[in-house]
């Protein structure tokens, strides 16, 4: 006999993560498993963590994870960032730029409380390079 999974699975993620990076992972899955049904929903960092904790959801997907006593943590894949800058820009033709070289550029970022905003603030803090987030 074979045995036949099913059911549904509630997943809660970042938009970036939800929009980009799972539906690859979703669609392999599905193929191997067509019977089960997987809602995603695409929150904010900390409503990711309240659904975890309040059991609403079956798992959670964030960058940069926070320690928490009541969770296990489990890597999903690991990612690094990148610098996108205009073609124009001095920076383009480089192989590798350096934190100290972004001293004083204008930068496009996450909000203020999102974690992966706070970790890229904390290492230009930590390297004392000023960047302007507007």
């Amino acid at each position: 006999m074979k045995q036949i999974i099913s059911g549904t699975i509630h997943i809660s993620t970042v938009y970036n993560i939800g929009l980009h990076e799972l539906p690859p992972h979703l669609k392999k899955f599905l193929k191997a498993y067509p019977s089960v049904n997987v809602r995603v929903e695409c929150r904010r960092s900390n409503l990711v963590y309240e659904d975890i904790l309040h059991k609403s959801v079956d798992l959670g997907l964030v960058p940069f994870p926070g320690r928490m006593r009541q969770l296990a943590v489990v890597p999903f894949k690991k990612d690094r960032l990148v610098l996108v800058c205009s073609a124009e820009n001095e920076l383009t033709n480089r192989e590798e730029v350096a934190l100290e070289d972004l001293a004083g550029y204008k930068f496009v970022s996450f909000d203020p409380d999102i974690p992966i905003r706070k970790a890229i603030d904390r290492v230009f803090r930590n390297a004392h390079v000023v960047i302007d987030t507007g």
